[in-house]
Protein backbone atom coordinates (compact mmCIF):
# COMPACT_ATOMS: atom_id res chain seq x y z
CA UNK A 1 0.00 0.00 0.00
CA UNK A 2 2.74 2.55 0.82
CA UNK A 3 4.53 1.99 -2.95
CA UNK A 4 0.81 2.86 -4.44
CA UNK A 5 0.90 6.39 -2.80
CA UNK A 6 4.32 6.83 -3.59
CA UNK A 7 3.80 6.50 -7.09
CA UNK A 8 0.74 8.15 -7.10
CA UNK A 9 2.34 11.12 -5.03
CA UNK A 10 4.84 11.34 -8.04
CA UNK A 11 2.51 11.17 -10.80
CA UNK A 12 0.50 13.87 -9.05
CA UNK A 13 3.84 16.05 -8.59
CA UNK A 14 4.93 15.56 -12.12
CA UNK A 15 0.97 16.99 -13.60
CA UNK A 16 1.32 19.37 -11.21
CA UNK A 17 4.76 20.64 -12.72
CA UNK A 18 3.64 20.03 -16.28
CA UNK A 19 0.76 22.54 -15.81
CA UNK A 20 2.70 24.83 -14.01
CA UNK A 21 5.10 25.03 -16.66
CA UNK A 22 2.99 25.15 -19.65
CA UNK A 23 1.15 27.83 -17.62
CA UNK A 24 4.26 30.04 -17.13
CA UNK A 25 5.59 29.91 -20.37
CA UNK A 26 4.92 32.42 -23.31
CA UNK A 27 2.93 31.08 -25.79
CA UNK A 28 4.72 30.57 -29.26
CA UNK A 29 3.89 32.31 -32.68
CA UNK A 30 1.99 29.75 -34.79
CA UNK A 31 3.36 29.52 -38.23
CA UNK A 32 2.11 30.96 -41.17
CA UNK A 33 0.67 28.51 -43.40
CA UNK A 34 3.03 27.98 -46.71
CA UNK A 35 2.09 30.12 -49.44
CA UNK A 36 3.01 30.16 -53.11
CA UNK A 37 5.09 33.31 -53.91
CA UNK A 38 3.96 35.31 -56.55
CA UNK A 39 5.90 36.94 -58.85
CA UNK A 40 6.67 40.86 -58.33
CA UNK A 41 3.88 43.65 -60.32
CA UNK A 42 4.84 44.07 -63.64
CA UNK A 43 6.97 40.94 -64.01
CA UNK A 44 4.29 39.39 -67.40
CA UNK A 45 4.52 43.04 -68.87
CA UNK A 46 8.27 42.33 -69.31
CA UNK A 47 7.61 38.97 -71.16
CA UNK A 48 6.02 38.41 -74.59
CA UNK A 49 4.43 35.29 -76.08
CA UNK A 50 5.64 33.41 -79.49
CA UNK A 51 3.12 33.28 -81.97
CA UNK A 52 3.55 30.05 -82.54
CA UNK A 53 3.42 28.02 -79.46
CA UNK A 54 2.51 30.45 -76.73
CA UNK A 55 5.83 30.69 -74.96
CA UNK A 56 6.76 33.52 -72.40
CA UNK A 57 10.48 34.95 -73.58
CA UNK A 58 12.05 37.85 -72.46
CA UNK A 59 11.88 40.53 -75.09
CA UNK A 60 15.35 40.61 -75.67
CA UNK A 61 15.64 36.69 -76.63
CA UNK A 62 12.40 37.33 -79.56
CA UNK A 63 12.81 37.11 -82.93
CA UNK A 64 10.54 40.04 -84.62
CA UNK A 65 9.64 39.07 -87.75
CA UNK A 66 6.58 41.75 -89.85
CA UNK A 67 5.61 42.74 -86.35
CA UNK A 68 5.08 39.28 -84.63
CA UNK A 69 6.93 37.77 -81.86
CA UNK A 70 8.86 34.24 -82.73
CA UNK A 71 10.71 32.24 -79.74
CA UNK A 72 13.02 30.88 -82.32
CA UNK A 73 13.97 30.32 -85.72
CA UNK A 74 11.98 26.99 -85.66
CA UNK A 75 9.07 28.68 -84.79
CA UNK A 76 9.04 31.22 -87.24
CA UNK A 77 10.15 29.02 -89.97
CA UNK A 78 6.80 26.26 -89.10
Amino acid sequence: MPLVRILLLLVAGYALYRLTRHLLTPASPKPKPATRREPPPGRHAQLVRCARCDTLIPPEAAIMRDETVYCSEKCHNA
